[in-house]
Formats: structure tokens, C-alpha cells, sequence
């Protein structure tokens, strides 16, 4: 598991399967077996590595189910900036080991 920040373009592992971080923090609403609404949160936006997005979408990730980190994408002074403003914003989402590990956006 990863707790720090990753920069855009990194390549994370999960089982057999590659993906590329593209964007960061969002939220996904569902229904629950019980037929409650609820709010899924997760750290990462991705893709597959390395056929990027194609017809299903972006897929979301959370940061506790990341295996291993197989390549650190470019850092400079604009990504301390930004990952300075994810820490105030909201990277505070605590690890749940029930979180799904990923989530696949439908158009």
C-alpha cells in the first residue's frame, strides 16, 4: 500500500493488471444491497497501462489495494504545489478495507 501521493503518469500494479494515474480524489454514488445510497471514495483516477482510456473509461482506484508502484511519474514544483493542495483538500480519506478497489465508469 502506498500512503503517499503519486504524480500523474505513474504506473500502479493489482494483481496481473497495469494502470496509469490520470487524475485524483473522486466520488462515486451507488445503491447498496439494501437499497441505500451510498458514496464510494477513492484517491485515484486511471487507466490501463498501456491501452489508456478506452471504451469502458476511466477507472477508480483506491490507494490501500495498490500492490506495487512500478513507475514514479515526472515531479516538479507544480506537482508539490498540487499535491500540497490534495493534502488540505482531501487525501484525510481514511483506508477502509472495505472499499472497493476499483470502479469502472460507464458513459
Amino acid at each position: 500500500m502506498n500512503k503517499d501521493i503519486l504524480p500523474i503518469g505513474s504506473v500502479v500494479r493489482y494483481d496481473k493488471d497495469l494502470f496509469m494515474i490520470i487524475g485524483y480524489l473522486d466520488k462515486n454514488k451507488s445503491v447498496d444491497i439494501n437499497g441505500k445510497n451510498k458514496t464510494n471514495e477513492f484517491d485515484y483516477i486511471s487507466c490501463k497501462y498501456p491501452i489508456g482510456v478506452e471504451g469502458q473509461g476511466p477507472i477508480l482506484l483506491v490507494r490501500d489495494a495498490i500492490k506495487e508502484v512500478v513507475f514514479i511519474g515526472y515531479q516538479d514544483g507544480s506537482f508539490v504545489k498540487t499535491k500540497e493542495k490534495l493534502k488540505e483538500y482531501g487525501w484525510k480519506w481514511k483506508s477502509k478495507s472495505k472499499r472497493l478497489f476499483a470502479y469502472w465508469i460507464s458513459y
